[in-house]
């Protein structure tokens, strides 16, 4: 794709009230355009907040990118910045394959805070880094930032298999979901719509992270509220299972409105009944998170049910 087609869609009269762009990748800023793709999204989306993840291993060229586009466009700031880190210094360059990517990652981060409202370190769980969220998240708190969690690799653009998500049955990672949705000391109280209320975005990760590790279908807001466009201008309904039977279009060769309007039965059931997730074993929750935070009767069920039956909010279902 071009700045121009980027513009085009943007143009687009169903996106005039879009919340959210999310720029990721590979590296976005790989692209010597990038600048002009943000300000081409940024002079039509009026109402849009934007986000985007690094890998972080071009400090400099990051750096002088986002300055370019806060030259030209004074008045954006982004609403976060999320650099991968996925542990320690050798922990993080393994899981990359470049010598030195800790600490290129580390001073990206520390470049792009004139830039945004919030940098923060976004962790993927690998077979072999699941005890070191704590420690990225200590170590993001000395910086100044935060840590979240990022599922991506169990995707098939990273040539994730089945073996390799055998840390799903981890009871370590059990813990760590824990602690991050802030559910594990909760002190709950005697009634259940008052506790789902006072603690619902607590609850929503908590359900999230239950649903992922045990396959439930997650009610998805695809091809309602969201969609992914790829470097070519193809336009899926989500950012996961990305195979050519699910290309709804593409904005190079009609407009978006247009291909909005005639998306096919099959993928609209699919996602429905839930039938395109775990297209690997696991769906991320890149989009799902998003679904989730839309949603509040399929959350507060779950939770109800839970408590009735006097279970832990996040648990392995399933034996190992």
């Amino acid at each position: 794709m071009t700045p121009r087609d980027i513009e085009k869609l943007a143009e687009s009269r169903l996106l005039s009230d879009v919340e959210e762009v999310v720029l990721s990748g590979g590296e976005p800023t790989l692209r010597d355009d990038f600048p002009e793709i943000v300000l081409a999204f940024h002079k039509n989306l009026k109402k849009a907040e934007f986000n985007i993840t690094l890998n972080g291993n071009h400090p400099d060229r990051a750096y002088n990118l986002f300055k370019k586009i806060k030259e030209q466009a004074p008045d954006f700031m982004w609403a976060s910045v999320n650099v991968s880190l996925n542990g320690p210094e050798e922990i993080h360059d393994a899981s990359r394959g470049v010598a030195g990517s800790f600490k290129n990652a580390v001073r990206t981060a520390e470049l792009l805070k004139e830039f945004a409202r919030k940098v923060d370190f976004s962790f993927t769980f690998l077979k072999n880094n699941v005890e070191y969220f704590k420690w990225v998240q200590d170590f993001a708190k000395t910086k100044g930032m935060n840590a979240h969690i990022c599922w991506t690799v169990m995707n098939d653009r990273f040539n994730t298999v089945e073996e390799d998500l055998v840390f799903r049955n981890n009871p370590k990672l059990v813990s760590v979901l824990e602690d991050f949705a802030g559910i594990k000391n909760i002190a709950w109280g005697s009634d259940i719509a008052l506790d789902f209320f006072k603690y619902r975005y607590n609850l929503k990760w908590a359900y999230l992270y239950d649903s992922i590790l045990n396959e439930r279908i997650i009610p998805c807001r695809a091809c309602k509220t969201l969609f992914h466009l790829d470097p070519y201008g193809n336009v899926y309904p989500c950012n996961f299972n990305l195979s050519d039977d699910r290309i709804l279009g593409n904005i190079k060769e009609e407009k978006f409105d247009d291909l909005w309007k005639r998306i096919p039965k099959k993928i609209l059931y699919e996602i429905a009944t839930g039938a395109c997730m775990y297209p690997n074993g696991v769906c991320g929750d890149s989009d799902l998170n998003r679904s989730v935070l839309q949603a509040d009767t399929p959350v507060f069920k779950w939770f109800t049910e839970k408590r009735k039956h006097n279970k832990k909010l996040i648990e392995i279902e399933k034996a190992p």
